[in-house]
């Protein structure tokens, strides 16, 4: 299961996470991970540039993130709703559908501690939220989706 959500929200962009951005500062954000879900602090609207990234993990799962820009003729609701599908189907033992193509995320991050942790990514004009989920395992030891969510949004301008 794991996999299949490192996939969903990972997409083609996995291991930037710490990829150093050179300019100016578009905007610091902070999004927090909880056993009730994601939660986005930051403003509605930023310049494109780098944008710092404040996680705080206050599970003891392992969390992923991923900036998801959320392509002309969707919306956050359709990025709400289409998570929100997703995790149905995982916690029904269904096949995820994968990423939307068009929200598909283009930074991502995968940690397996809990804690705090700072990242520096790039964004250029759009709209943009994140994808975030958490994992656990079963009484078995094997990988368990425990939710996936949207936080957000934000217009990089």
């Amino acid at each position: 299961m794991l996999a299949v959500a490192v996939a969903l929200v990972l997409g083609p962009a996995c291991g930037d996470a710490n990829q150093a951005v050179s300019g100016s500062t578009g905007g610091t954000v902070t999004v927090t991970l909880s056993a009730a879900g994601c939660g986005y602090e930051g403003p509605s609207q930023m310049r494109s540039g780098r944008l710092l990234v404040h996680v705080r993990n206050e599970t003891t799962d392992r969390v992923w993130l991923g900036l998801t820009p959320i392509k002309a003729g969707h919306t956050y609701a359709d990025l709400v709703a289409y998570l929100d599908q997703e995790r149905a189907r995982e916690l029904e033992k269904k096949p995820p559908l994968g990423p939307p193509d068009w929200g598909v995320p283009t930074s991502t991050m995968s940690r397996p501690e809990s804690g705090p942790l700072d990242l520096d990514w790039a964004v250029s004009a759009g709209n943009y939220a994140f994808a975030c989920g958490r994992h656990g395992t079963d009484a078995a030891g094997a990988d368990l989706e425990l939710g996936v969510w949207a936080a957000g949004p934000f217009v990089v301008s």
